[in-house]
C-alpha cells in the first residue's frame, strides 16, 4: 500500500490542515458581508450609531475567527511535527 494511503488512513497525515484554509476564507467572507448588510440596515434606519456599532462588532468577530482558526493550525502544526520526529526515530 502506498505510504501516503497508509499515513491517511493511520491518522498521520491530517487533512484538517488544507480544509480549515478554506473554511477560514469562508468564514472571513461570511462575516465581512454581514457586517455589510448590518451597517447598511442601520444606516437605512436612520441610526448611524447602531451601523458603527454594527463595523465595530463585524471587527471583532474576524479577530476572535483568526484567533481560533490560528488555534486550530497550531494544534495541526504540532501534530505534523511529532509525527516526523516519530518517523525519524524509525
Amino acid at each position: 500500500m502506498n505510504d501516503n494511503i497508509k499515513d491517511f488512513l493511520s491518522f498521520r497525515k491530517m487533512v484538517t490542515m488544507s480544509i480549515l484554509k478554506y473554511v477560514y476564507m469562508i468564514g472571513v467572507v461570511s462575516v465581512f458581508v454581514a457586517g455589510i448588510v448590518s451597517w447598511f440596515m442601520a444606516i437605512l434606519d436612520k441610526s448611524v450609531g447602531e451601523g458603527m456599532v454594527a463595523l465595530f462588532i463585524s471587527l471583532v468577530v474576524q479577530i476572535v475567527w483568526r484567533l481560533a482558526c490560528e488555534g486550530v493550525i497550531i494544534l495541526f502544526s504540532m501534530h505534523d511535527i511529532l509525527s516526523s520526529i516519530e518517523r525519524q526515530k524509525r
